[in-house]
């Protein structure tokens, strides 16, 4: 277990000392209502050993009291000086909820709280849900090796030549070999999807599948209909089927209908001469749902994170199954470089690579995997170390990018005992780049 690696000397110590205790207790002594004796130490042993480790909370070992309060305290006082009208943020293990808080409301002038069933549109974190059902279907006959014509023999990109050689995993890992953010613009103009993949004929080729990153919005949502055509069944039908009800995840949503019947919903604010105004919630993003039309709560996004934890504890290869086939992403470490509000975060990241649905970031030497997302209004992200067993997700209704960053960076701070920056040098960079 993680918990093991820093604090393994001092636990063996306990556990003899404990053990030693238990050697001379008196043949007749009860022991939370077992009998001891000399004749039945082992069971002692066992029966010890068992309690210490009921009684052992992970987040001793791995994000302790002392952290929890940092992080809230640093949380807090970011939230509250950018002016966020609302956010959730949670921090987990497999099994445990180690931190959970809810800050600010809905619709900024009004009273109603965010809660921990509020809905949030969680972005491009809809990309790692999507990824995680492949993973699902995989073992139901879905191959990432398999070419997109397989399935979807009506979609043609660049041209027909091309598209021969275009399998799923470059769909995922946003390696197809054509221009980065291929042909939103006119997603945003609300076109149907059939309409966005018939013009996708008339991208430009930049180089052959798997061979750079540029990362897709449209072409990634290919995946739902390739789906839908490998298994006769819908997207949400699948997502609910793999994923949502064994996982009860009651308030993620996948269509703009039961979007529309929620009444716990976050609205979106954009900042507008400094200032954050409500702003409608976009519908075009149901059109390119597979890649960035999801929505769901802290709740629900908190089972899912655990239930991947869990995943990535009982079977070795699903971390595996998302990066076997990773390209690199560098590329994007120097854009958020160029931002500049976290000058001790960034010389630790050194390199990103972007697998299947899923970014892998090796900061100061430890792996993290994560994914954030933003869309009109709303910023999100989901990050966590597969070698600590724990992780931390934030969803806001604002279009306030440094939040989400920020708050990743110093919890992996937190995580891996690293020097942090504090809010009064953030405070001072914000001034400085605002002015």
């Amino acid at each position: 277990m993680f918990f093991f690696k820093e604090k393994s000397k001092i636990i063996n110590k306990i556990l003899l000392y404990i053990l030693d205790v238990g050697r001379i207790v008196s043949k007749t002594r009860v022991f939370y209502g077992v009998k001891t004796d000399y004749q039945n130490s082992f069971k002692w042993k066992q029966y010890v050993l068992i309690l210490f480790f009921i009684n052992c909370p992970i987040k001793a070992y791995c994000f302790s009291e002392n952290k929890l309060n940092e992080f809230e305290k640093f949380a807090d006082e970011l939230i509250d000086y950018l002016k966020i009208p609302g956010a959730a943020i949670s921090i987990v293990t497999d099994n445990e909820v180690l931190f959970q808080k809810l800050y600010g409301v809905k619709r900024k002038g009004e009273q109603n709280k965010i809660t921990k069933n509020t809905v949030f549109r969680i972005c491009s974190i809809s990309k790692s849900l999507t990824s995680y059902l492949i993973y699902k279907l995989a073992k139901k006959g879905i191959n990432v090796d398999d070419p997109i014509s397989k399935y979807l023999p009506e979609v043609i990109i660049h041209n027909k030549e091309f598209t021969k050689n275009i399998k799923l995993k470059h769909i995922l890992s946003h390696s197809v070999g054509i221009k980065n953010h291929c042909l939103e613009e006119i997603a945003y103009l609300n076109q149907p999807a059939s309409n966005l993949y018939d013009k996708l004929q008339k991208v430009e080729k930049i180089c052959e599948p798997g061979k750079e990153f540029q990362y897709q919005n449209v072409v990634f949502s290919l995946s739902a209909p390739l789906l839908e055509n490998a298994f006769n069944k819908s997207f949400k039908e699948l997502m609910e089927f793999e994923i949502l009800k064994p996982l009860e995840l009651d308030n993620t949503i996948i269509s703009q209908k039961d979007y529309n019947e929620l009444s716990d919903l976050a609205i979106p604010h954009c900042k507008i001469k400094n200032k954050f105004i409500a702003v409608n919630p976009k519908s075009y993003y149901y059109n390119i749902l597979a890649a960035a039309g999801i929505s769901s709560n802290i709740s629900d996004m908190s089972k899912f994170l655990q239930s991947l934890l869990k995943e990535i504890k009982k079977d070795s290869l699903c971390l595996d199954f998302f990066f076997k086939h990773s390209v690199n992403a560098n590329y994007k470490i120097k854009i958020l470089e160029k931002k500049d509000y976290n000058y001790k975060a960034y010389p630790r990241i050194l390199s990103w690579e972007y697998g299947l649905g899923w970014y892998k970031e090796n900061y100061a030497g430890h792996k993290l995997i994560f994914h954030s997302g933003r869309l009109s209004g709303f910023r999100s992200t989901l990050m966590f170390s597969p070698e600590l067993g724990i992780g931390i997700i934030v969803l806001t209704n604002s279009s306030e990018g440094r939040l989400i960053t920020i708050l990743r960076h110093y919890f992996a701070d937190l995580l891996f005992d690293l020097e942090s920056i504090s809010m009064n040098e953030l405070k001072g960079i914000f001034k400085k780049n605002d002015s």
